[in-house]
Protein backbone atom coordinates (compact mmCIF):
# COMPACT_ATOMS: atom_id res chain seq x y z
CA UNK A 1 0.00 0.00 0.00
CA UNK A 2 0.82 3.46 -0.82
CA UNK A 3 0.71 6.70 1.36
CA UNK A 4 1.72 10.10 0.41
CA UNK A 5 1.16 12.89 2.98
CA UNK A 6 1.22 16.32 1.74
CA UNK A 7 0.29 19.92 3.60
CA UNK A 8 -3.58 19.97 4.69
CA UNK A 9 -3.50 21.93 7.80
CA UNK A 10 -4.25 19.16 9.86
CA UNK A 11 -2.32 15.64 8.21
CA UNK A 12 -3.59 13.82 11.05
CA UNK A 13 -6.42 13.90 9.65
CA UNK A 14 -5.48 12.06 6.49
CA UNK A 15 -5.37 9.09 8.62
CA UNK A 16 -8.65 8.85 9.85
CA UNK A 17 -10.80 6.15 8.84
CA UNK A 18 -13.57 6.87 6.03
CA UNK A 19 -16.41 9.08 7.69
CA UNK A 20 -20.10 9.35 6.81
CA UNK A 21 -20.70 11.05 3.44
CA UNK A 22 -21.56 14.58 3.75
CA UNK A 23 -24.90 15.18 3.52
CA UNK A 24 -24.71 18.76 1.56
CA UNK A 25 -23.42 16.64 -0.86
CA UNK A 26 -25.68 14.24 -1.96
CA UNK A 27 -25.50 10.82 0.02
CA UNK A 28 -26.61 9.06 -3.14
CA UNK A 29 -23.71 9.93 -5.23
CA UNK A 30 -21.07 9.67 -2.81
CA UNK A 31 -22.02 5.66 -1.53
CA UNK A 32 -19.66 3.18 -2.33
CA UNK A 33 -16.52 5.44 -1.05
CA UNK A 34 -13.94 2.67 0.26
CA UNK A 35 -12.21 3.56 3.62
CA UNK A 36 -8.10 4.14 2.91
CA UNK A 37 -5.64 6.39 4.45
CA UNK A 38 -5.52 8.72 1.58
CA UNK A 39 -8.56 11.31 2.90
CA UNK A 40 -11.60 11.08 5.24
CA UNK A 41 -14.44 12.80 2.79
CA UNK A 42 -15.73 14.86 5.75
CA UNK A 43 -13.30 17.40 5.30
CA UNK A 44 -14.81 18.40 2.03
CA UNK A 45 -17.36 20.57 1.32
CA UNK A 46 -18.84 18.56 -1.72
CA UNK A 47 -18.87 15.49 -3.49
CA UNK A 48 -20.38 13.83 -7.01
CA UNK A 49 -20.60 10.81 -8.60
CA UNK A 50 -19.24 10.19 -12.43
CA UNK A 51 -20.75 7.05 -13.85
CA UNK A 52 -18.23 5.29 -16.10
CA UNK A 53 -20.24 3.57 -18.92
CA UNK A 54 -23.49 1.93 -18.59
CA UNK A 55 -25.35 3.24 -15.50
CA UNK A 56 -26.05 -0.42 -15.11
CA UNK A 57 -22.38 -1.18 -14.30
CA UNK A 58 -22.07 0.66 -11.45
CA UNK A 59 -18.90 1.58 -12.17
CA UNK A 60 -18.61 5.29 -10.48
CA UNK A 61 -15.70 8.10 -10.25
CA UNK A 62 -16.24 9.61 -6.98
CA UNK A 63 -15.38 13.59 -6.76
CA UNK A 64 -14.69 15.81 -3.27
CA UNK A 65 -13.55 19.28 -3.58
CA UNK A 66 -13.19 22.53 -1.28
CA UNK A 67 -12.81 25.73 -2.23
CA UNK A 68 -10.73 27.77 0.25
CA UNK A 69 -9.99 31.82 0.37
CA UNK A 70 -13.49 32.06 -1.95
CA UNK A 71 -12.62 35.50 -3.23
CA UNK A 72 -9.39 36.12 -2.83
CA UNK A 73 -6.31 36.18 -4.58
CA UNK A 74 -5.49 33.27 -3.21
CA UNK A 75 -8.37 31.20 -3.81
CA UNK A 76 -7.76 27.55 -4.19
CA UNK A 77 -9.11 24.39 -4.76
CA UNK A 78 -8.64 20.77 -3.24
CA UNK A 79 -9.61 18.24 -5.38
CA UNK A 80 -9.80 14.59 -4.29
CA UNK A 81 -11.39 11.57 -6.77
CA UNK A 82 -11.21 7.79 -5.93
CA UNK A 83 -11.17 5.36 -9.07
CA UNK A 84 -12.07 1.73 -9.12
CA UNK A 85 -8.24 0.70 -9.92
CA UNK A 86 -5.15 0.03 -7.85
CA UNK A 87 -2.84 -0.67 -10.24
CA UNK A 88 -2.23 2.47 -12.35
CA UNK A 89 -1.98 6.11 -13.08
CA UNK A 90 -5.32 7.82 -12.21
CA UNK A 91 -5.85 11.62 -13.91
CA UNK A 92 -8.75 13.89 -13.39
CA UNK A 93 -9.49 17.28 -15.66
CA UNK A 94 -11.61 20.25 -16.98
CA UNK A 95 -12.50 20.30 -20.56
CA UNK A 96 -13.53 22.75 -22.47
CA UNK A 97 -15.82 20.19 -25.19
CA UNK A 98 -16.45 17.16 -22.83
CA UNK A 99 -13.23 15.23 -24.54
CA UNK A 100 -9.48 15.57 -24.80
CA UNK A 101 -10.17 18.03 -26.85
CA UNK A 102 -8.86 21.25 -24.99
CA UNK A 103 -8.61 19.82 -21.65
CA UNK A 104 -6.38 20.59 -18.44
CA UNK A 105 -5.63 17.38 -16.66
CA UNK A 106 -4.12 16.81 -13.83
CA UNK A 107 -2.30 12.75 -13.70
CA UNK A 108 -1.15 11.23 -10.65
CA UNK A 109 1.37 8.16 -11.19
CA UNK A 110 4.20 6.67 -9.87
CA UNK A 111 7.25 7.03 -12.33
CA UNK A 112 9.52 3.72 -12.42
CA UNK A 113 11.98 3.98 -9.60
CA UNK A 114 10.90 6.96 -8.79
CA UNK A 115 8.26 8.48 -6.00
CA UNK A 116 4.36 9.21 -6.83
CA UNK A 117 4.16 12.52 -8.68
CA UNK A 118 1.23 14.83 -9.58
CA UNK A 119 1.96 15.92 -13.26
CA UNK A 120 -0.21 19.34 -14.43
CA UNK A 121 -1.00 18.30 -18.55
CA UNK A 122 -2.87 19.60 -21.43
CA UNK A 123 -4.37 18.59 -24.59
CA UNK A 124 -5.51 20.07 -27.52
CA UNK A 125 -6.63 16.58 -29.63
CA UNK A 126 -6.64 13.28 -28.98
CA UNK A 127 -3.07 12.44 -27.99
CA UNK A 128 -0.85 12.22 -25.43
CA UNK A 129 -1.34 15.24 -23.42
CA UNK A 130 1.81 17.11 -22.70
CA UNK A 131 3.38 18.90 -19.67
CA UNK A 132 2.29 22.45 -18.73
CA UNK A 133 5.11 24.76 -19.03
CA UNK A 134 4.54 26.07 -15.26
CA UNK A 135 3.67 23.12 -13.44
CA UNK A 136 0.59 24.61 -10.89
CA UNK A 137 -1.10 21.11 -9.40
CA UNK A 138 0.29 20.23 -6.24
CA UNK A 139 -0.22 16.70 -4.72
CA UNK A 140 -1.58 16.39 -1.10
CA UNK A 141 -1.75 12.69 -0.15
CA UNK A 142 -2.83 9.30 -2.49
CA UNK A 143 -3.83 5.59 -1.58
CA UNK A 144 -3.66 2.63 -3.78
CA UNK A 145 -5.47 -0.18 -2.13
CA UNK A 146 -8.62 -2.14 -1.91
CA UNK A 147 -9.03 -2.13 -5.30
CA UNK A 148 -9.20 1.82 -5.83
CA UNK A 149 -7.15 4.79 -5.91
CA UNK A 150 -7.79 7.69 -3.63
CA UNK A 151 -5.97 10.80 -4.59
CA UNK A 152 -6.01 15.12 -3.04
CA UNK A 153 -4.41 17.28 -4.90
CA UNK A 154 -4.68 21.33 -5.21
CA UNK A 155 -4.28 24.08 -7.14
CA UNK A 156 -5.43 27.88 -7.71
CA UNK A 157 -8.68 27.91 -9.16
CA UNK A 158 -7.32 30.57 -11.43
CA UNK A 159 -3.58 30.63 -12.67
CA UNK A 160 -3.67 33.87 -15.15
CA UNK A 161 -0.81 32.26 -17.14
CA UNK A 162 -0.28 33.25 -20.72
CA UNK A 163 0.19 30.22 -22.20
CA UNK A 164 -3.24 29.02 -22.11
CA UNK A 165 -2.54 25.29 -20.96
CA UNK A 166 -5.09 25.59 -17.64
CA UNK A 167 -8.41 26.09 -17.65
CA UNK A 168 -10.40 28.11 -14.67
CA UNK A 169 -12.35 26.71 -11.84
CA UNK A 170 -15.43 29.27 -12.13
CA UNK A 171 -19.01 29.04 -10.93
CA UNK A 172 -20.67 27.36 -14.21
CA UNK A 173 -21.25 24.16 -14.82
CA UNK A 174 -17.77 22.73 -16.20
CA UNK A 175 -17.16 19.71 -18.05
CA UNK A 176 -15.22 16.90 -15.73
CA UNK A 177 -13.01 14.13 -17.86
CA UNK A 178 -11.68 11.48 -15.62
CA UNK A 179 -9.49 7.96 -16.70
CA UNK A 180 -7.35 5.54 -15.22
CA UNK A 181 -4.59 3.18 -16.29
CA UNK A 182 -3.29 -0.26 -15.62
CA UNK A 183 0.26 0.78 -14.86
CA UNK A 184 1.84 3.79 -14.01
CA UNK A 185 3.90 4.51 -17.37
CA UNK A 186 1.40 6.99 -18.64
CA UNK A 187 -0.14 6.00 -21.74
CA UNK A 188 -3.50 5.34 -23.90
CA UNK A 189 -6.16 4.04 -21.14
CA UNK A 190 -7.68 1.84 -23.22
CA UNK A 191 -12.10 1.95 -23.58
CA UNK A 192 -14.18 1.92 -20.60
CA UNK A 193 -11.50 3.22 -18.52
CA UNK A 194 -12.56 7.15 -19.07
CA UNK A 195 -15.70 9.24 -18.39
CA UNK A 196 -17.30 12.86 -18.47
CA UNK A 197 -19.65 14.51 -16.00
CA UNK A 198 -20.52 17.83 -15.57
CA UNK A 199 -19.54 19.63 -12.04
CA UNK A 200 -20.36 23.48 -10.79
CA UNK A 201 -17.15 23.71 -8.37
CA UNK A 202 -18.88 26.42 -7.11
CA UNK A 203 -22.58 25.92 -6.15
CA UNK A 204 -24.53 22.96 -6.16
CA UNK A 205 -26.58 22.27 -9.12
CA UNK A 206 -30.49 22.25 -9.94
CA UNK A 207 -31.46 18.88 -9.11
CA UNK A 208 -33.31 16.86 -11.82
CA UNK A 209 -36.01 15.89 -10.38
CA UNK A 210 -38.90 15.22 -12.83
CA UNK A 211 -41.48 14.26 -10.39
CA UNK A 212 -45.29 15.97 -10.81
CA UNK A 213 -44.14 17.35 -14.35
CA UNK A 214 -45.99 16.78 -17.36
CA UNK A 215 -44.26 14.89 -20.64
CA UNK A 216 -44.50 15.29 -24.49
CA UNK A 217 -42.42 13.15 -26.58
CA UNK A 218 -41.63 14.65 -30.01
CA UNK A 219 -39.69 12.31 -32.44
CA UNK A 220 -40.13 11.04 -35.88
CA UNK A 221 -41.76 7.65 -37.05
CA UNK A 222 -39.48 4.69 -37.91
CA UNK A 223 -37.50 5.94 -40.67
CA UNK A 224 -35.22 3.93 -43.20
CA UNK A 225 -32.24 6.83 -43.98
CA UNK A 226 -31.17 7.28 -47.08
CA UNK A 227 -27.48 5.97 -47.27
CA UNK A 228 -25.37 9.01 -48.00
CA UNK A 229 -22.50 10.94 -46.35
CA UNK A 230 -24.78 13.72 -44.84
CA UNK A 231 -28.34 13.41 -44.47
CA UNK A 232 -31.00 15.75 -42.89
CA UNK A 233 -34.78 14.70 -42.31
CA UNK A 234 -37.56 16.71 -40.91
CA UNK A 235 -40.54 16.08 -39.34
CA UNK A 236 -43.70 18.59 -38.52
CA UNK A 237 -45.77 18.47 -34.82
CA UNK A 238 -47.69 19.93 -32.86
CA UNK A 239 -47.06 20.56 -29.04
CA UNK A 240 -49.80 21.31 -26.69
CA UNK A 241 -51.33 24.40 -27.22
CA UNK A 242 -54.40 24.37 -24.36
CA UNK A 243 -53.01 27.17 -22.14
CA UNK A 244 -49.40 28.24 -21.85
CA UNK A 245 -46.65 25.93 -20.08
CA UNK A 246 -42.95 25.85 -19.62
CA UNK A 247 -40.34 23.19 -20.90
CA UNK A 248 -37.98 22.95 -18.02
CA UNK A 249 -35.95 19.91 -19.26
CA UNK A 250 -35.59 18.48 -22.72
CA UNK A 251 -33.58 15.16 -23.22
CA UNK A 252 -32.58 13.61 -25.84
CA UNK A 253 -33.06 10.13 -26.90
CA UNK A 254 -31.36 8.33 -29.68
CA UNK A 255 -33.47 5.57 -30.84
CA UNK A 256 -31.11 4.19 -33.70
CA UNK A 257 -29.63 1.16 -35.05
CA UNK A 258 -26.53 3.73 -35.16
CA UNK A 259 -26.69 5.93 -32.25
CA UNK A 260 -23.18 7.36 -33.25
CA UNK A 261 -23.99 8.94 -36.47
CA UNK A 262 -26.62 10.90 -35.23
CA UNK A 263 -24.83 14.04 -34.92
CA UNK A 264 -27.31 16.62 -34.25
CA UNK A 265 -31.10 17.42 -33.44
CA UNK A 266 -33.16 20.38 -33.81
CA UNK A 267 -36.75 21.64 -32.66
CA UNK A 268 -37.56 24.81 -35.03
CA UNK A 269 -40.67 26.91 -33.91
CA UNK A 270 -42.70 27.96 -36.60
CA UNK A 271 -43.53 31.37 -37.49
CA UNK A 272 -46.76 30.19 -38.82
CA UNK A 273 -48.81 27.02 -39.12
CA UNK A 274 -47.42 23.75 -40.84
CA UNK A 275 -48.53 23.04 -44.00
CA UNK A 276 -50.59 20.25 -43.72
CA UNK A 277 -49.96 18.03 -45.82
CA UNK A 278 -46.43 17.96 -44.77
CA UNK A 279 -47.63 17.41 -41.15
CA UNK A 280 -49.92 14.74 -42.08
CA UNK A 281 -47.33 13.28 -44.52
CA UNK A 282 -44.80 13.06 -41.32
CA UNK A 283 -47.19 11.65 -39.12
CA UNK A 284 -48.53 8.91 -41.05
CA UNK A 285 -45.26 8.21 -42.19
CA UNK A 286 -41.89 8.23 -41.78
CA UNK A 287 -39.83 12.19 -41.91
CA UNK A 288 -38.75 13.64 -45.41
CA UNK A 289 -35.63 13.97 -45.89
CA UNK A 290 -34.31 16.69 -47.99
CA UNK A 291 -30.64 18.48 -49.28
CA UNK A 292 -30.66 22.24 -48.07
CA UNK A 293 -32.86 24.54 -45.67
CA UNK A 294 -35.74 24.62 -48.26
CA UNK A 295 -37.48 21.91 -46.50
CA UNK A 296 -37.93 24.00 -43.19
CA UNK A 297 -40.20 26.64 -44.77
CA UNK A 298 -40.78 28.82 -42.02
CA UNK A 299 -39.97 27.13 -39.15
CA UNK A 300 -37.05 28.82 -38.33
CA UNK A 301 -36.39 29.53 -35.28
CA UNK A 302 -34.17 27.46 -33.00
CA UNK A 303 -35.57 26.12 -29.54
CA UNK A 304 -34.47 22.88 -28.68
CA UNK A 305 -31.08 21.44 -29.42
CA UNK A 306 -28.82 18.79 -29.02
CA UNK A 307 -25.59 18.05 -30.70
CA UNK A 308 -23.41 14.64 -30.06
CA UNK A 309 -21.53 14.72 -27.13
CA UNK A 310 -24.02 17.06 -25.17
CA UNK A 311 -26.69 16.27 -22.16
CA UNK A 312 -30.26 17.26 -21.54
CA UNK A 313 -31.00 20.79 -21.32
CA UNK A 314 -31.84 21.97 -17.70
CA UNK A 315 -34.02 25.25 -17.48
CA UNK A 316 -32.43 26.77 -13.58
CA UNK A 317 -35.64 27.87 -11.29
CA UNK A 318 -35.81 31.63 -12.38
CA UNK A 319 -36.94 30.59 -16.55
CA UNK A 320 -38.43 28.19 -18.80
CA UNK A 321 -38.63 27.63 -22.82
CA UNK A 322 -42.38 28.88 -23.46
CA UNK A 323 -45.23 26.39 -25.15
CA UNK A 324 -48.60 26.46 -26.16
CA UNK A 325 -51.15 29.00 -26.26
CA UNK A 326 -49.56 32.89 -26.92
CA UNK A 327 -50.67 35.47 -24.10
CA UNK A 328 -49.16 38.31 -25.76
CA UNK A 329 -50.04 39.39 -29.45
CA UNK A 330 -47.97 38.75 -31.68
CA UNK A 331 -45.65 36.48 -29.21
CA UNK A 332 -42.75 34.50 -31.97
CA UNK A 333 -41.22 33.00 -28.61
CA UNK A 334 -44.30 30.99 -27.54
CA UNK A 335 -43.56 27.15 -29.55
CA UNK A 336 -46.85 25.98 -30.53
CA UNK A 337 -46.28 24.22 -33.79
CA UNK A 338 -42.16 22.95 -34.56
CA UNK A 339 -40.19 21.03 -37.00
CA UNK A 340 -37.73 18.31 -35.98
CA UNK A 341 -35.10 18.31 -37.93
CA UNK A 342 -32.45 15.37 -37.82
CA UNK A 343 -28.66 15.15 -39.28
CA UNK A 344 -27.02 11.87 -39.80
CA UNK A 345 -22.97 11.99 -40.37
CA UNK A 346 -22.55 8.87 -41.85
CA UNK A 347 -18.80 8.68 -43.68
CA UNK A 348 -19.15 4.73 -44.27
CA UNK A 349 -22.77 5.04 -45.51
CA UNK A 350 -24.32 2.26 -43.50
CA UNK A 351 -27.77 1.39 -43.35
CA UNK A 352 -29.64 3.66 -40.33
CA UNK A 353 -33.27 2.38 -38.83
CA UNK A 354 -33.98 5.76 -37.17
CA UNK A 355 -36.69 7.42 -34.11
CA UNK A 356 -34.73 9.69 -32.53
CA UNK A 357 -36.39 12.61 -30.81
CA UNK A 358 -36.81 14.78 -27.68
CA UNK A 359 -38.50 14.19 -24.51
CA UNK A 360 -39.90 17.38 -23.57
CA UNK A 361 -40.59 17.61 -19.79
CA UNK A 362 -42.89 20.78 -19.19
CA UNK A 363 -45.45 22.47 -16.37
CA UNK A 364 -48.61 24.79 -15.98
CA UNK A 365 -46.47 26.75 -13.24
CA UNK A 366 -45.00 29.16 -14.59
CA UNK A 367 -41.52 30.58 -14.19
CA UNK A 368 -40.22 34.45 -13.56
CA UNK A 369 -38.86 34.45 -17.39
CA UNK A 370 -39.43 33.26 -21.16
CA UNK A 371 -36.45 31.46 -22.19
CA UNK A 372 -35.34 31.80 -25.43
CA UNK A 373 -32.13 31.11 -28.22
CA UNK A 374 -30.37 34.42 -29.24
CA UNK A 375 -28.16 33.14 -32.56
CA UNK A 376 -25.01 35.08 -33.50
CA UNK A 377 -23.07 33.35 -36.60
CA UNK A 378 -21.74 34.27 -39.94
CA UNK A 379 -22.76 32.81 -43.20
CA UNK A 380 -20.42 34.42 -45.60
CA UNK A 381 -17.60 31.73 -45.24
CA UNK A 382 -14.95 31.02 -47.83
CA UNK A 383 -12.04 28.94 -46.29
CA UNK A 384 -8.98 28.12 -48.73
CA UNK A 385 -7.83 24.45 -49.13
CA UNK A 386 -4.42 23.51 -47.41
CA UNK A 387 -5.18 26.51 -44.54
CA UNK A 388 -3.24 25.69 -41.66
CA UNK A 389 -5.91 28.12 -39.65
CA UNK A 390 -7.88 30.35 -41.61
CA UNK A 391 -10.22 32.96 -38.78
CA UNK A 392 -13.56 34.30 -39.73
CA UNK A 393 -14.98 37.46 -37.25
CA UNK A 394 -18.03 38.33 -36.66
CA UNK A 395 -19.84 40.83 -34.98
CA UNK A 396 -23.01 41.49 -33.15
CA UNK A 397 -23.00 45.25 -33.08
CA UNK A 398 -24.39 47.27 -30.48
CA UNK A 399 -26.63 48.54 -33.13
CA UNK A 400 -28.91 45.73 -32.62
CA UNK A 401 -28.07 44.77 -29.02
CA UNK A 402 -29.46 48.24 -28.39
CA UNK A 403 -32.94 47.02 -30.00
CA UNK A 404 -33.42 44.79 -26.44
CA UNK A 405 -35.94 46.73 -24.23
CA UNK A 406 -33.72 45.68 -21.21
CA UNK A 407 -30.87 43.69 -20.37
CA UNK A 408 -31.05 39.75 -20.74
CA UNK A 409 -29.48 36.68 -18.71
CA UNK A 410 -27.00 34.55 -20.70
CA UNK A 411 -27.24 30.64 -19.69
CA UNK A 412 -25.27 28.78 -22.15
CA UNK A 413 -23.59 29.18 -25.18
CA UNK A 414 -23.98 26.30 -27.64
CA UNK A 415 -21.14 26.31 -30.63
CA UNK A 416 -21.25 24.80 -33.51
CA UNK A 417 -19.08 24.16 -36.37
CA UNK A 418 -18.34 21.34 -38.86
CA UNK A 419 -15.47 19.10 -39.32
CA UNK A 420 -12.60 21.59 -40.36
CA UNK A 421 -12.98 23.55 -37.51
CA UNK A 422 -10.60 24.46 -35.58
CA UNK A 423 -11.60 26.75 -32.33
CA UNK A 424 -14.33 28.93 -31.74
CA UNK A 425 -15.23 31.75 -28.88
CA UNK A 426 -17.39 35.13 -28.59
CA UNK A 427 -15.97 38.19 -26.86
CA UNK A 428 -17.95 39.97 -24.98
CA UNK A 429 -17.55 43.86 -24.66
CA UNK A 430 -19.42 46.79 -22.88
CA UNK A 431 -17.60 49.88 -24.55
CA UNK A 432 -14.14 49.67 -24.28
CA UNK A 433 -14.14 47.01 -21.45
CA UNK A 434 -14.10 42.91 -22.90
CA UNK A 435 -16.39 40.92 -19.82
CA UNK A 436 -15.64 37.22 -19.66
CA UNK A 437 -16.17 35.30 -23.01
CA UNK A 438 -19.90 33.79 -23.57
CA UNK A 439 -18.14 30.52 -24.34
CA UNK A 440 -15.06 29.21 -25.71
CA UNK A 441 -13.20 26.10 -27.11
CA UNK A 442 -9.99 26.51 -28.27
CA UNK A 443 -9.62 23.48 -29.51
CA UNK A 444 -12.65 22.57 -31.67
CA UNK A 445 -14.12 18.62 -31.41
CA UNK A 446 -16.80 17.95 -34.33
CA UNK A 447 -17.87 14.86 -32.48
CA UNK A 448 -18.09 16.66 -28.61
CA UNK A 449 -20.45 19.61 -28.69
CA UNK A 450 -21.92 19.89 -25.57
CA UNK A 451 -22.39 23.45 -24.78
CA UNK A 452 -20.41 25.75 -22.92
CA UNK A 453 -22.48 27.21 -19.45
CA UNK A 454 -21.85 30.69 -18.82
CA UNK A 455 -22.92 32.88 -16.06
CA UNK A 456 -23.15 36.90 -18.28
CA UNK A 457 -25.74 40.09 -18.52
CA UNK A 458 -25.60 41.45 -22.06
CA UNK A 459 -26.88 44.92 -21.78
CA UNK A 460 -28.31 47.68 -24.32
CA UNK A 461 -25.65 48.35 -26.62
CA UNK A 462 -22.84 45.58 -26.23
CA UNK A 463 -21.25 44.15 -28.63
CA UNK A 464 -20.55 40.28 -29.26
CA UNK A 465 -17.79 39.35 -31.38
CA UNK A 466 -17.19 35.53 -32.50
CA UNK A 467 -14.18 34.43 -33.83
CA UNK A 468 -14.06 31.14 -35.87
CA UNK A 469 -10.85 29.24 -36.47
CA UNK A 470 -10.38 26.49 -39.22
CA UNK A 471 -7.82 24.35 -40.62
CA UNK A 472 -8.48 22.62 -44.17
CA UNK A 473 -4.88 21.21 -44.67
CA UNK A 474 -6.13 17.67 -45.52
CA UNK A 475 -9.25 19.80 -48.31
CA UNK A 476 -8.35 20.40 -51.52
CA UNK A 477 -11.17 22.90 -52.48
CA UNK A 478 -12.66 25.62 -50.98
CA UNK A 479 -15.42 25.23 -48.28
CA UNK A 480 -18.32 27.65 -47.80
CA UNK A 481 -21.69 27.77 -45.57
CA UNK A 482 -23.53 24.65 -46.09
CA UNK A 483 -25.21 21.82 -43.88
CA UNK A 484 -23.07 18.96 -44.87
CA UNK A 485 -19.77 18.01 -42.29
CA UNK A 486 -17.30 18.83 -45.35
CA UNK A 487 -19.29 22.54 -45.63
CA UNK A 488 -18.74 24.70 -42.63
CA UNK A 489 -20.70 26.67 -40.12
CA UNK A 490 -20.14 29.63 -37.34
CA UNK A 491 -22.87 29.92 -35.24
CA UNK A 492 -23.26 30.38 -31.41
CA UNK A 493 -26.59 29.68 -30.21
CA UNK A 494 -26.98 31.23 -27.02
CA UNK A 495 -29.92 30.31 -24.30
CA UNK A 496 -30.61 33.77 -22.75
CA UNK A 497 -34.10 35.14 -21.08
CA UNK A 498 -36.27 37.22 -20.49
CA UNK A 499 -37.54 36.54 -24.09
CA UNK A 500 -39.35 39.84 -24.83
CA UNK A 501 -35.82 41.88 -24.53
CA UNK A 502 -34.03 39.46 -26.92
CA UNK A 503 -32.97 40.26 -30.81
CA UNK A 504 -33.57 36.42 -31.95
CA UNK A 505 -31.06 36.31 -34.28
CA UNK A 506 -27.73 38.87 -35.55
CA UNK A 507 -26.41 37.06 -38.09
CA UNK A 508 -23.87 38.46 -40.91
CA UNK A 509 -25.71 37.47 -43.90
CA UNK A 510 -24.04 39.75 -46.63
CA UNK A 511 -24.25 37.10 -49.27
CA UNK A 512 -27.76 36.24 -48.97
CA UNK A 513 -29.31 38.05 -51.39
CA UNK A 514 -26.24 36.21 -53.74
CA UNK A 515 -24.23 39.44 -53.16
CA UNK A 516 -20.97 40.13 -51.00
CA UNK A 517 -19.45 42.85 -49.31
CA UNK A 518 -15.97 43.73 -51.74
CA UNK A 519 -13.24 45.44 -50.12
CA UNK A 520 -13.87 48.82 -47.94
CA UNK A 521 -17.30 48.11 -47.68
CA UNK A 522 -18.82 48.19 -44.57
CA UNK A 523 -20.31 44.75 -43.43
CA UNK A 524 -23.95 44.18 -42.77
CA UNK A 525 -25.64 42.11 -40.72
CA UNK A 526 -29.31 40.94 -39.85
CA UNK A 527 -30.66 41.57 -36.29
CA UNK A 528 -34.25 40.03 -36.26
CA UNK A 529 -36.67 41.45 -33.10
CA UNK A 530 -39.57 39.76 -31.83
CA UNK A 531 -41.31 43.17 -34.06
CA UNK A 532 -39.67 41.68 -37.31
CA UNK A 533 -41.27 38.86 -37.78
CA UNK A 534 -43.04 39.74 -40.88
CA UNK A 535 -39.61 40.65 -42.16
CA UNK A 536 -38.22 37.41 -41.70
CA UNK A 537 -40.95 36.00 -43.74
CA UNK A 538 -39.74 37.86 -46.98
CA UNK A 539 -36.33 36.95 -45.82
CA UNK A 540 -36.57 33.42 -45.84
CA UNK A 541 -38.52 33.88 -49.28
CA UNK A 542 -35.91 35.38 -50.45
CA UNK A 543 -32.97 32.66 -49.48
CA UNK A 544 -34.60 29.53 -49.26
CA UNK A 545 -37.82 29.69 -51.34
CA UNK A 546 -39.87 28.09 -48.91
CA UNK A 547 -42.32 26.73 -51.49
CA UNK A 548 -44.16 30.01 -52.52
CA UNK A 549 -43.96 32.25 -55.09
CA UNK A 550 -41.39 34.68 -54.44
CA UNK A 551 -40.92 39.09 -54.67
CA UNK A 552 -37.53 39.24 -55.01
CA UNK A 553 -38.08 42.87 -54.64
CA UNK A 554 -40.28 42.41 -51.69
CA UNK A 555 -37.66 40.18 -49.93
CA UNK A 556 -35.00 42.57 -50.66
CA UNK A 557 -36.99 45.10 -48.87
CA UNK A 558 -37.94 43.19 -46.43
CA UNK A 559 -34.19 42.15 -45.68
CA UNK A 560 -33.06 46.12 -45.91
CA UNK A 561 -35.41 46.28 -42.77
CA UNK A 562 -33.64 44.64 -40.70
CA UNK A 563 -29.83 44.91 -42.04
CA UNK A 564 -27.71 46.94 -40.03
CA UNK A 565 -23.92 48.12 -40.21
CA UNK A 566 -21.71 45.58 -39.20
CA UNK A 567 -18.98 47.75 -36.73
CA UNK A 568 -15.23 47.08 -37.51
Amino acid sequence: MLVVRGHLRSVSALLVVLAAVLSTAGAADCVGVVANEAFKPGDFERCAAITVGDASRGVRVHVFWTILGRGTKDEEITLAAQFPSDRGWVAIGLSESGSMYGSDIFVVRKPTGGITVAEDRFARSSVTPTLDAVQDVTLVATDASSGTTSIVIKRPTKTCHSTAEDIDFTDVLTAVIVAWGEDHEFAYHSPGRRATGWLNFFDLPTPENTAGLLTHEVRGNTLQVPVDKTVYCYSGHKLPQDKKYHVVRAEAFLNSSHPQLVHHMILYTCLQDLDETFYNQTQTGPPVCAVGMKQKGMCYSFWILWAVGGNAMQMPNEAGMPMGLATIPGDVSTARNVMLEVHYDNPDRVQITDSSGFKLYYTDKLRDNDAVIMTLGHMDIDIPPGAVSHEHINECSGACTSKMKGPITALWAGLHMHAAGKGIWTQHFRGLEELPRLGHKASWDFNQQSPSHVKAVIKPGDRLVTHCTYNSESSTQRKTFGEGSDDEMCFNFLLVYPAESVPFMCIDLADLAGTSSGQGTPRMGICLTQDSQQELAGVLDLGMGGGRDVNVLDSLNSLGKMTIPFDA
